[in-house]
């Protein structure tokens, strides 16, 4: 083989590897070798910021309901309506005034407290006549009530409008539901209420 036939042959050979390198190359873009990884379903990712929804709960809340008879921090029972006898006074007057008062006994053979104000309205023929009264005067204190002690509080109206005049009042025990209804005549006025005190 002459120089120019080897010298040919070296190029053909040369031309052929680019041609070679050149085909590989434009074949598009090598593929990764791995696959990008994948969270688990079960551990889904959540932001650090985020807050998870949850459930309400279904228990239902017990409404709260007062006892019927509970104890006091003098450690003796809360005076009941079945322990009471309720009475209404009537009182006089005094200048744009109609005074009354609310008693209560204790009939039964243990010592109670009563503390606070009775709850009080007036009704005419059944229908309440104005508004329950008004709390007013000092502060309650508790009131211990041996059996056979009476305790009262004040019920006053001022007289001056011209509001029907009652038949009947409705009385409450202090943070009670049972009530009882006495005959008491009282202008229905705006009505006012003392807390109870010992009767003298």
């Amino acid at each position: 083989m002459t120089v120019r036939s080897r010298a040919r042959t070296a190029l053909g050979l040369l031309s052929c590897s680019l041609l070679a390198a050149s085909c590989t190359y434009s074949s598009g873009p090598s593929q990764p070798t791995t696959s990008p990884s994948r969270s688990s379903s079960s551990s889904p990712l959540v932001p650090s910021d985020s807050v998870l929804p949850t459930s309400p709960s279904t228990t239902p809340k017990a409404s709260p309901t007062k006892p019927t008879s509970t104890t006091s921090k003098s450690g003796l029972p809360e005076c009941v309506a079945a322990s009471l006898q309720v009475r209404a006074i009537q009182g006089g007057a005094i200048a744009g005034r109609e005074i009354a008062a609310i008693s209560f006994t204790n009939i039964s053979a243990k010592a109670c407290e009563l503390y606070g104000y009775p709850g009080v309205s007036l009704l005419l023929t059944g229908v309440p006549l104005g508004k329950p009264a008004q709390r007013t005067g000092p502060s309650p204190a508790p009131v211990l009530l041996a059996p056979g002690a009476e305790a009262q509080a004040r019920l006053s109206d001022d007289s001056s409008c011209q509001a029907a005049v009652s038949d009947t009042v409705r009385i409450y025990p202090p943070d009670q539901t049972t009530f009882v209804d006495r005959p008491l005549e009282m202008r229905g006025c705006t009505l006012y209420i003392n807390a109870f005190a010992l009767a003298d």
